[in-house]
């Protein structure tokens, strides 16, 4: 994809993706137009596509390359993340807006005036694209109401300064708009049956979602059953879903060519200490190639405050005294968590989007598993012990994507690692359902191939096997004032 904010280009592989997309929802409504909707039970059945890509393949222009061809329409896309749905917001009214109409466009992300609402239901022509989080609408019982006072959610609340006496969600609802409305659920495989069976109820024409992985489970699950019994059906359905093959991304040079991982087997301290190290000798590397490059590492925690009742200090702070204690400046630690008590130094962020280039270390627990895409973040500690892949899926992505969408000379400039700490008996199957996932989107004629390499390293750093007699030193391991840098080891 092109860097031009002005003309953005959609690689080949982007391109196919999205013309298989928008030509199977487009034959969908053809097919719906000439021989009725399907239904289950009465209720008519959407299409459901489905984008599967890796992360960091560009879903987003995709999508948006997607429903610019699809004609007058109201888009609703939402996600679970705030952090994505303003990246999104921005993108689509820069970077991504040549993907979309030169004509009637309309982005929107908060609506307060009575005339943008009006606009959005009465419009009988242009495309109008409305941004918004599950969290302002994904209130079952006020929606099966019909909207009251006292609903938490605005959406289903009466909002007479800009929609009228109905409630907005209970309008549409009920059909009051005049164009089709598409629904795009970005990050879909964070999306409940619940969610799923309320958009429903607004009866769109279809679904756009997109995943890393297949969308499974509830209303979806019944509709793919309901189609399958008609030939014609199960063939349009079939062809909505549409896979991104993994190879083609990296040959594009948006993804790391190699993922490290690390398991010294050992405490906290060696752990962080080899995290540094990596980050040292990519400081290293990006000096010798002239490359233009920042990296950063992210430091993963499962709990932002201690239990209740517990007086130990928190997993952040921690990580913060001891980033600190090995010369990390302050001003280059950003700590996005809850956390109730840091020391007076340490700067708490509230979103992503105060994050600095100078913040080359951030601390943080699940909450950046999506909404952050930042191809310098190349190490990644996971605090804690790690007890399935599952903990690793989500936040794997944010160390995958590739600086300038370009590979490099040095290996480490194209390598994402992750330190983490396992118990032996499962790391074989954490490192099976890594593989598993990297071959998900692999070309069904190559079932065996992973175009990203795995390298793993599991034994003590040589700082462990041997007593640390300068707790307080700020040399880093031996691995690295040796001059061996750790993404190197195989």
């Amino acid at each position: 994809m092109s860097s031009s904010m002005q003309e953005l280009k959609l690689f080949p592989f982007q391109e196919e993706a999205a013309e298989r997309l928008r030509d199977a929802a487009l034959r969908w409504v053809s097919h719906a137009l000439q021989t009725g909707v399907p239904r289950l039970g009465t209720a008519p059945i959407p299409f459901a596509g489905e984008l599967r890509a890796v992360t960091g393949a560009g879903k987003t222009p995709i999508l948006a390359d997607v429903i610019g061809g699809i004609g007058d329409a109201v888009i609703m896309w939402t996600s679970k993340s705030s952090a994505v749905i303003e990246q999104t917001y921005n993108n689509l009214r820069g970077r991504y807006r040549s993907l979309l109409p030169s004509g009637d466009v309309k982005i929107v992300r908060e609506i307060q005036r009575q005339q943008e609402w009006d606009e959005l239901i009465n419009a009988e022509h242009g495309l109008t694209i409305w941004l918004l989080t599950t969290a302002s609408w994904n209130e079952a019982d006020a929606a099966k109401s019909g909207g009251a006072s006292d609903a938490r959610l605005n959406l289903h609340r009466p909002q007479p300064d800009w929609a009228g006496e109905l409630p907005p969600w209970e309008q549409l609802r009920r059909g009051m708009l005049y164009r089709p409305l598409w629904i795009v659920s970005d990050e879909s495989h964070n999306q409940t049956d619940t969610q799923l069976d309320l958009l429903d109820e607004l009866r769109p024409v279809g679904f756009f979602m997109a995943s890393a992985t297949p969308i499974q489970g509830g209303l979806f699950d019944e509709w793919q059953r309901v189609l399958a019994r008609e030939q014609d059906w199960k063939v349009l359905m079939e062809a909505g879903k549409v896979p991104v093959r993994t190879r083609d991304v990296v040959a594009a040079e948006l993804l790391k060519t190699t993922i490290h991982f690390i398991d010294y087997q050992s405490g906290t301290e060696e752990s962080l200490d080899a995290a540094l190290g990596a980050l040292e000798c990519l400081n290293g590397a990006v000096s010798a190639e002239g490359a233009g490059v920042s990296p950063r590492a992210i430091y993963v925690v499962e709990k932002s405050n201690p239990a209740r009742g517990r007086v130990e200090e928190s997993r952040p702070t921690i990580i913060w005294r001891y980033l600190r204690l090995r010369g990390v400046p302050a001003d280059e630690i950003a700590v996005f968590t809850d956390t109730r008590d840091l020391p007076p130094e340490a700067e708490k962020i509230s979103n992503l989007s105060r994050l600095q280039p100078r913040h080359r270390h951030i601390i943080f627990n699940q909450s950046l598993q999506e909404g952050w895409d930042d191809p310098e973040a190349y190490v990644c500690y996971f605090d804690g012990v790690t007890r399935s892949f599952v903990r690793i899926r989500q936040i794997m992505g944010r160390v995958l994507r590739q600086p300038r969408a370009q590979r490099y000379n040095s290996e480490e400039l194209n390598t994402a690692t992750i330190i983490l700490n396992t118990p032996t008996e499962l790391y074989e199957s954490i490192l099976d359902d890594l593989r598993m996932e990297l071959r998900l989107y692999a070309p069904e004629d190559e079932p065996d191939m992973v175009p990203i390499r795995i390298k793993t390293r599991r034994d003590p750093l040589p700082a462990v096997q041997a007593k640390r007699d300068e707790v307080n030193s700020l040399t880093l391991p031996r691995a690295v004032s040796s001059g061996e840098c750790i993404s190197s080891f195989h």
